[in-house]
């Protein structure tokens, strides 16, 4: 299913596509940048694998995780079998501290609009609507880039109640293998209930992957759970050797026990919707 062998045959993965790709991304919206966290290839053949944080600006944690992993592989430079990327979705609303700043990004990916944004003259759209078209740009570079080989996105977030430690996918045999790598527990068919999702416009571009969702906002713990998701994931897919993870058993550890006592898979039949007689109020710094 995954291209996950981990040999020294020192086989390359196209390397002059692999750097064209990467530097086309980073040119194209301006480097260094507020977009991109980190790319990191060794230019073996493998999965090319996306993490996205930030979608929302209060959710730091992930953001603050792939710096964390970028810093290491870019100082212990460890063999790697094909690509990651680190992406920020809502730089402005994570400089805030907000979840946004105009409206929820992560509702923004309907289709039809983006498709009337990217007709408006250039530089028109604002807030929410700018950072949903420099996402599509940039992942329209980074997977039409004439590799052949499995894409797989992780979109990380972080919950506004305690306890918050699951994925969220479309219910397929490879996203369930990616969150089994991950030893996450399973929320299926919610996705159906939200529109116009990053997670769901990544799916229409052919990815395949999840959404993680860390812990509680602004926890210490939120940010060590992605810490480790992130290099429990690139060491399942086999990208990394467990060799080259710091810590890599504390890693494994810690996703297993953040797992433990939760069931491992729950499918959503009904969703809520808020409304005015609901007299629903947010907690402040959740929004």
């Amino acid at each position: 299913m995954f291209d996950e062998k981990q040999t020294d045959t020192g086989a390359e993965f196209p390397p002059d596509k692999i750097r064209k790709s990467i530097r086309s991304a980073k040119e194209g919206i301006g480097w260094p940048s507020e977009r991109l966290i980190g790319a990191y290839t060794r230019n073996r053949e493998g999965n090319q694998v996306l993490f996205f944080g930030g979608v929302h600006g209060n959710e730091p944690s992930g953001v603050q995780a792939l710096h964390r992993v970028f810093a290491h592989l870019e100082e212990h430079r460890p063999s790697f079998r094909g690509s990651v990327i680190g992406i920020v979705g809502n730089p402005p609303a994570l400089a805030a501290g907000k979840r946004f700043l105009h409206k929820d990004l992560n509702r923004t990916f309907d289709h039809d609009h983006l498709r009337s944004l990217e007709k408006q003259e250039s530089g028109t759209a604002e807030g929410e609507d700018r950072e949903a078209v420099e996402l599509v740009r940039l992942l329209r570079r980074l997977l039409h880039n004439g590799i052949s080989t499995n894409r797989i996105f992780v979109d990380l977030h972080a919950t506004s109640a305690a306890g918050g430690r699951f994925s969220v996918l479309k219910d397929s045999e490879i996203n369930r293998e990616i969150a089994a790598r991950m030893h996450l527990p399973l929320i299926l068919g919610l996705e159906t209930k939200l529109h116009a999702t990053l997670m769901n416009y990544l799916y229409s571009q052919g990815m395949s992957g999840l959404l993680f969702e860390g812990g509680q906002i602004g926890t210490k713990e939120s940010l060590e759970v992605h810490t480790s998701g992130i290099w429990t994931l690139l060491t399942g897919l086999g990208c990394l050797h467990p060799k080259d993870v710091p810590d890599y058993r504390l890693h494994i550890n810690r996703m297993i026990d953040a797992a433990e006592g939760l069931p491992k898979a729950v499918r959503v039949i009904y969703r809520h919707p808020i409304s005015p007689q609901d007299a629903f109020r947010m907690r402040p710094g959740f929004v």
